[in-house]
Protein backbone atom coordinates (compact mmCIF):
# COMPACT_ATOMS: atom_id res chain seq x y z
CA UNK A 1 0.00 0.00 0.00
CA UNK A 2 1.54 3.36 -1.05
CA UNK A 3 2.51 5.78 1.69
CA UNK A 4 0.34 8.86 1.94
CA UNK A 5 2.08 12.05 0.93
CA UNK A 6 0.42 14.38 3.44
CA UNK A 7 1.21 13.65 7.09
CA UNK A 8 -1.04 16.32 8.61
CA UNK A 9 -2.52 19.76 8.07
CA UNK A 10 -1.87 22.77 10.30
CA UNK A 11 -3.25 26.17 11.14
CA UNK A 12 -1.16 29.05 12.52
CA UNK A 13 -3.18 31.87 14.12
CA UNK A 14 -0.49 34.54 13.69
CA UNK A 15 2.68 34.29 11.58
CA UNK A 16 3.77 37.70 12.81
CA UNK A 17 4.00 36.78 16.46
CA UNK A 18 7.38 37.10 18.16
CA UNK A 19 8.90 33.89 19.47
CA UNK A 20 7.57 30.39 18.82
CA UNK A 21 4.64 29.99 16.44
CA UNK A 22 1.40 28.43 17.66
CA UNK A 23 1.08 25.52 15.20
CA UNK A 24 -2.17 23.58 15.51
CA UNK A 25 -2.26 20.15 13.79
CA UNK A 26 -5.24 18.47 12.11
CA UNK A 27 -5.72 15.07 10.49
CA UNK A 28 -8.04 16.24 7.71
CA UNK A 29 -8.27 19.24 5.42
CA UNK A 30 -11.92 19.64 6.46
CA UNK A 31 -10.99 20.08 10.13
CA UNK A 32 -8.10 22.41 9.27
CA UNK A 33 -10.25 24.64 7.05
CA UNK A 34 -12.93 24.80 9.74
CA UNK A 35 -10.41 25.87 12.37
CA UNK A 36 -8.82 28.40 10.01
CA UNK A 37 -12.17 30.05 9.23
CA UNK A 38 -12.99 30.40 12.93
CA UNK A 39 -9.85 32.44 13.61
CA UNK A 40 -10.04 36.27 13.53
CA UNK A 41 -8.89 37.99 10.34
CA UNK A 42 -6.88 40.82 11.89
CA UNK A 43 -3.72 38.66 12.11
CA UNK A 44 -1.52 37.04 9.45
CA UNK A 45 -2.93 33.54 9.84
CA UNK A 46 -1.92 30.53 7.73
CA UNK A 47 -3.27 27.15 6.61
CA UNK A 48 -0.84 24.49 5.37
CA UNK A 49 0.41 20.91 5.37
CA UNK A 50 3.45 18.80 6.30
CA UNK A 51 4.50 15.85 4.15
CA UNK A 52 5.68 12.33 5.04
CA UNK A 53 8.94 12.28 3.07
CA UNK A 54 12.33 11.30 4.49
CA UNK A 55 13.05 14.97 5.01
CA UNK A 56 9.61 16.35 5.93
CA UNK A 57 8.72 19.72 4.56
CA UNK A 58 5.84 22.05 5.17
CA UNK A 59 3.91 24.22 2.74
CA UNK A 60 1.42 27.00 3.39
CA UNK A 61 -1.70 26.84 1.24
CA UNK A 62 -3.37 30.09 2.32
CA UNK A 63 -2.39 33.30 4.09
CA UNK A 64 -4.81 35.87 5.46
CA UNK A 65 -3.34 39.33 4.92
CA UNK A 66 -5.26 42.46 5.95
CA UNK A 67 -8.43 40.39 6.19
CA UNK A 68 -8.03 38.89 2.70
CA UNK A 69 -7.45 35.14 2.17
CA UNK A 70 -4.84 34.54 -0.54
CA UNK A 71 -4.07 31.18 -2.18
CA UNK A 72 -0.27 30.93 -2.49
CA UNK A 73 -0.06 28.15 -5.15
CA UNK A 74 3.29 26.94 -3.78
CA UNK A 75 2.49 23.37 -4.92
CA UNK A 76 2.60 24.44 -8.58
CA UNK A 77 6.21 25.60 -8.16
CA UNK A 78 7.62 22.42 -6.60
CA UNK A 79 7.14 19.27 -8.72
CA UNK A 80 7.24 16.83 -5.78
CA UNK A 81 4.32 18.63 -4.13
CA UNK A 82 2.20 18.81 -7.27
CA UNK A 83 0.47 15.44 -6.69
CA UNK A 84 -3.17 14.21 -6.40
CA UNK A 85 -3.37 14.50 -2.59
CA UNK A 86 -2.22 18.10 -2.61
CA UNK A 87 -4.43 18.98 -5.58
CA UNK A 88 -7.44 17.52 -3.79
CA UNK A 89 -6.68 19.61 -0.70
CA UNK A 90 -6.30 22.77 -2.83
CA UNK A 91 -9.64 22.06 -4.55
CA UNK A 92 -11.36 21.74 -1.16
CA UNK A 93 -9.81 25.01 -0.01
CA UNK A 94 -10.99 26.81 -3.14
CA UNK A 95 -14.52 25.51 -2.64
CA UNK A 96 -14.76 26.36 1.06
CA UNK A 97 -12.76 29.57 1.59
CA UNK A 98 -13.71 32.87 -0.03
CA UNK A 99 -10.36 33.55 -1.67
CA UNK A 100 -9.16 36.77 -3.20
CA UNK A 101 -8.36 36.93 -6.89
CA UNK A 102 -5.18 35.19 -7.99
CA UNK A 103 -1.90 36.74 -6.85
CA UNK A 104 -0.41 39.09 -9.40
CA UNK A 105 3.00 40.53 -10.23
CA UNK A 106 2.99 44.25 -10.95
CA UNK A 107 5.58 45.48 -13.47
CA UNK A 108 6.57 49.12 -13.21
CA UNK A 109 9.10 51.71 -14.31
CA UNK A 110 11.72 52.78 -11.73
CA UNK A 111 9.41 55.75 -11.05
CA UNK A 112 6.61 53.32 -10.02
CA UNK A 113 4.51 53.96 -13.13
CA UNK A 114 2.52 50.74 -13.69
CA UNK A 115 3.18 48.98 -17.01
CA UNK A 116 1.13 45.77 -16.73
CA UNK A 117 0.27 42.86 -14.44
CA UNK A 118 0.94 39.12 -14.72
CA UNK A 119 -1.04 36.52 -12.83
CA UNK A 120 0.94 34.18 -10.60
CA UNK A 121 2.54 31.50 -12.79
CA UNK A 122 2.24 33.40 -16.09
CA UNK A 123 5.24 33.98 -18.36
CA UNK A 124 7.22 37.14 -19.01
CA UNK A 125 9.05 37.85 -22.27
CA UNK A 126 12.30 39.82 -22.02
CA UNK A 127 13.88 41.48 -25.08
CA UNK A 128 17.62 42.11 -24.81
CA UNK A 129 19.51 44.82 -26.75
CA UNK A 130 21.39 42.23 -28.84
CA UNK A 131 18.07 40.95 -30.20
CA UNK A 132 17.84 37.86 -28.01
CA UNK A 133 14.48 37.11 -26.41
CA UNK A 134 13.90 35.01 -23.30
CA UNK A 135 10.69 33.72 -21.71
CA UNK A 136 10.46 32.95 -17.98
CA UNK A 137 7.73 32.08 -15.48
CA UNK A 138 6.90 34.64 -12.78
CA UNK A 139 5.69 33.71 -9.30
CA UNK A 140 4.06 36.36 -7.16
CA UNK A 141 4.84 36.96 -3.50
CA UNK A 142 1.93 37.57 -1.12
CA UNK A 143 3.33 40.98 -0.09
CA UNK A 144 2.60 42.35 -3.58
CA UNK A 145 6.08 43.86 -3.97
CA UNK A 146 8.30 40.84 -4.68
CA UNK A 147 8.26 38.06 -7.24
CA UNK A 148 10.35 35.09 -8.27
CA UNK A 149 11.83 34.90 -11.75
CA UNK A 150 13.86 31.78 -12.43
CA UNK A 151 15.97 31.15 -9.32
CA UNK A 152 16.00 34.79 -8.22
CA UNK A 153 13.60 36.88 -6.15
CA UNK A 154 13.23 40.58 -6.99
CA UNK A 155 11.51 43.63 -5.59
CA UNK A 156 9.41 45.12 -8.39
CA UNK A 157 11.38 48.38 -8.36
CA UNK A 158 14.71 46.53 -8.28
CA UNK A 159 13.68 44.61 -11.39
CA UNK A 160 12.56 47.82 -13.12
CA UNK A 161 15.96 49.38 -12.48
CA UNK A 162 17.76 46.27 -13.77
CA UNK A 163 15.73 46.41 -16.97
CA UNK A 164 16.51 50.07 -17.53
CA UNK A 165 20.20 49.71 -16.70
CA UNK A 166 20.57 46.73 -19.05
CA UNK A 167 18.31 48.05 -21.83
CA UNK A 168 15.79 45.22 -21.44
CA UNK A 169 12.20 45.66 -22.57
CA UNK A 170 9.49 43.36 -21.25
CA UNK A 171 5.98 42.19 -22.09
CA UNK A 172 3.59 39.35 -21.20
CA UNK A 173 4.19 36.25 -23.29
CA UNK A 174 0.46 36.27 -23.95
CA UNK A 175 -0.96 39.77 -24.16
CA UNK A 176 -4.53 40.44 -23.14
CA UNK A 177 -7.00 41.92 -25.61
CA UNK A 178 -6.08 45.44 -26.75
CA UNK A 179 -3.14 45.58 -24.32
CA UNK A 180 -0.67 48.22 -25.51
CA UNK A 181 2.87 48.37 -24.12
CA UNK A 182 4.92 51.49 -24.73
CA UNK A 183 8.71 51.56 -25.19
CA UNK A 184 11.42 53.95 -26.32
CA UNK A 185 14.66 53.59 -28.26
CA UNK A 186 17.67 55.88 -28.39
CA UNK A 187 19.94 56.32 -31.42
CA UNK A 188 23.23 58.23 -31.60
CA UNK A 189 25.47 59.31 -34.45
CA UNK A 190 27.73 56.41 -35.27
CA UNK A 191 30.88 58.39 -36.12
CA UNK A 192 30.65 62.00 -34.99
CA UNK A 193 34.06 62.79 -36.50
CA UNK A 194 32.82 62.15 -40.06
CA UNK A 195 29.22 63.33 -39.57
CA UNK A 196 29.01 67.05 -40.31
CA UNK A 197 25.86 67.60 -38.21
CA UNK A 198 26.86 65.73 -35.04
CA UNK A 199 25.98 67.86 -31.98
CA UNK A 200 24.33 70.42 -34.29
CA UNK A 201 20.80 71.73 -33.90
CA UNK A 202 18.03 70.63 -36.21
CA UNK A 203 18.14 73.64 -38.52
CA UNK A 204 21.78 72.86 -39.32
CA UNK A 205 21.20 69.11 -39.62
CA UNK A 206 17.90 68.81 -41.49
CA UNK A 207 19.32 68.99 -45.04
CA UNK A 208 21.78 66.10 -44.57
CA UNK A 209 20.07 64.10 -41.82
CA UNK A 210 20.24 60.36 -42.60
CA UNK A 211 19.31 57.21 -40.69
CA UNK A 212 22.50 55.60 -42.03
CA UNK A 213 24.53 57.88 -39.76
CA UNK A 214 22.90 56.46 -36.61
CA UNK A 215 23.30 53.38 -34.46
CA UNK A 216 20.93 51.94 -31.88
CA UNK A 217 22.31 52.30 -28.33
CA UNK A 218 19.53 51.40 -25.90
CA UNK A 219 15.82 50.85 -25.26
CA UNK A 220 13.45 50.88 -22.31
CA UNK A 221 9.88 50.82 -21.06
CA UNK A 222 7.90 54.02 -21.50
CA UNK A 223 5.58 54.82 -18.60
CA UNK A 224 2.35 56.73 -19.14
CA UNK A 225 3.79 59.73 -17.30
CA UNK A 226 7.29 59.59 -18.83
CA UNK A 227 8.12 62.56 -21.09
CA UNK A 228 10.93 63.24 -23.53
CA UNK A 229 12.35 65.67 -21.00
CA UNK A 230 12.40 62.86 -18.42
CA UNK A 231 14.37 60.64 -20.81
CA UNK A 232 16.81 63.45 -21.54
CA UNK A 233 17.39 63.98 -17.83
CA UNK A 234 17.95 60.24 -17.23
CA UNK A 235 20.32 59.64 -20.15
CA UNK A 236 22.17 62.95 -19.97
CA UNK A 237 23.34 62.28 -16.41
CA UNK A 238 26.80 60.99 -15.49
CA UNK A 239 25.23 57.96 -13.78
CA UNK A 240 23.00 57.22 -16.79
CA UNK A 241 22.01 53.65 -17.76
CA UNK A 242 24.17 51.94 -20.40
CA UNK A 243 26.96 54.48 -19.81
CA UNK A 244 29.57 52.18 -21.36
CA UNK A 245 27.54 51.69 -24.54
CA UNK A 246 26.45 55.28 -25.18
CA UNK A 247 27.49 58.89 -24.79
CA UNK A 248 25.35 61.13 -22.63
CA UNK A 249 22.19 62.08 -24.51
CA UNK A 250 22.84 65.29 -26.41
CA UNK A 251 21.91 67.44 -29.40
CA UNK A 252 21.62 65.43 -32.67
CA UNK A 253 20.64 62.20 -30.85
CA UNK A 254 17.25 60.70 -31.67
CA UNK A 255 14.60 59.26 -29.34
CA UNK A 256 11.96 56.95 -30.82
CA UNK A 257 8.70 56.74 -28.87
CA UNK A 258 6.71 53.55 -29.48
CA UNK A 259 3.37 54.53 -27.95
CA UNK A 260 -0.17 53.25 -28.51
CA UNK A 261 0.93 51.31 -31.59
CA UNK A 262 2.63 54.30 -33.23
CA UNK A 263 6.39 54.93 -33.56
CA UNK A 264 7.57 58.56 -33.64
CA UNK A 265 11.17 59.80 -33.89
CA UNK A 266 12.31 62.99 -32.15
CA UNK A 267 15.54 64.87 -32.84
CA UNK A 268 17.16 66.22 -29.69
CA UNK A 269 17.46 69.91 -30.50
CA UNK A 270 19.38 72.61 -28.65
CA UNK A 271 16.04 73.57 -27.11
CA UNK A 272 13.40 70.88 -26.94
CA UNK A 273 12.76 68.16 -29.52
CA UNK A 274 11.86 68.14 -33.22
CA UNK A 275 9.51 65.48 -34.55
CA UNK A 276 10.90 63.63 -37.57
CA UNK A 277 8.06 62.31 -39.68
CA UNK A 278 8.54 58.74 -40.98
CA UNK A 279 12.11 58.71 -39.64
CA UNK A 280 11.38 55.99 -37.04
CA UNK A 281 10.77 53.48 -39.83
CA UNK A 282 14.13 54.22 -41.46
CA UNK A 283 15.95 53.94 -38.11
CA UNK A 284 14.41 50.54 -37.39
CA UNK A 285 15.33 49.33 -40.89
CA UNK A 286 18.88 50.53 -40.37
CA UNK A 287 18.97 48.77 -37.01
CA UNK A 288 18.07 45.51 -38.73
CA UNK A 289 20.79 46.04 -41.32
CA UNK A 290 23.29 46.49 -38.51
CA UNK A 291 22.47 42.98 -37.31
CA UNK A 292 20.47 43.96 -34.22
CA UNK A 293 17.57 41.53 -34.45
CA UNK A 294 14.28 42.55 -32.87
CA UNK A 295 13.26 39.47 -30.91
CA UNK A 296 13.96 36.79 -33.52
CA UNK A 297 15.77 34.45 -31.10
CA UNK A 298 13.68 32.92 -28.35
CA UNK A 299 14.99 30.95 -25.41
CA UNK A 300 12.81 29.15 -22.88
Amino acid sequence: MPTEFIDHFYVIPDLGVRGSLDVRKFDTIQAAVGAYKELPTDKLKALGMTDTQNRPGSMDFVHCKSGVDILLNENSRIPSWNNPEVKEAVEYICENIDLAEKLQVRFITPEYDTLFYLNDGEMLTMHYPNGMTKDATCYAHPDGYHFKLGHNTYHICEFAEICRNQSITIEPLQRRNDEQLNTYEIYQVRDFCSCNYAFRNYDEAKKTLSSKDYRFVCAGMLGEKTTLDDLFRIYNANDRPMSRQMRSLSVSDIIVSNKDGKSTAYYVDDIGFKELRSFAHFLKSERLKQGIRLGEDRQR
